[in-house]
């Protein structure tokens, strides 16, 4: 609830408080690395979707969020291996899809953004 409100400071100290009791529920260090992606910390976004990763090696939003992160870092080529194993998991992960389209076009390959973006609006045609 605070995550959705905008509150993240609050949630991150919400979120500590529930890895401190239980660091291995990978729900918490999804959101965890949320919170972090949001408060612009991109290292500790990474940290814990790789966390709960060694815990759920098959977690394909931890893989997306972790690509958007290294998508900031600037690491486009990363991000994009990111979202293609997410998606290769996940094939109807419409936003991985959409962020995979992002990606390609900042590497200026819009073709590829192109077929992208239609498999994302195939899957969520209201996305």
């Amino acid at each position: 609830m605070m995550y959705k409100s905008g509150n993240y400071k609050q949630a991150l100290e919400h979120s500590n408080a529930v890895y401190e009791r239980n660091p291995v529920r990978t729900d918490n260090l999804l959101l965890l690395g949320a919170i972090y992606y949001q408060l612009h910390d991109f290292d500790s976004c990474i940290v814990m979707n790789e966390e709960a990763l060694r815990f759920e090696p098959h977690f394909a939003e931890c893989l997306g969020n972790m690509a958007n992160a290294w998508k900031e870092k600037g690491d486009i080529d990363l991000a994009i291996h990111y979202y293609l194993i997410a998606i290769k998991i996940r094939p109807n992960f419409a936003d991985a899809w959409s962020n995979l389209a992002s990606a390609y076009m900042r590497k200026g390959r819009p073709s590829e953004a192109a077929r992208c973006c239609r498999q994302a609006l195939a899957l969520n045609p209201l996305g």
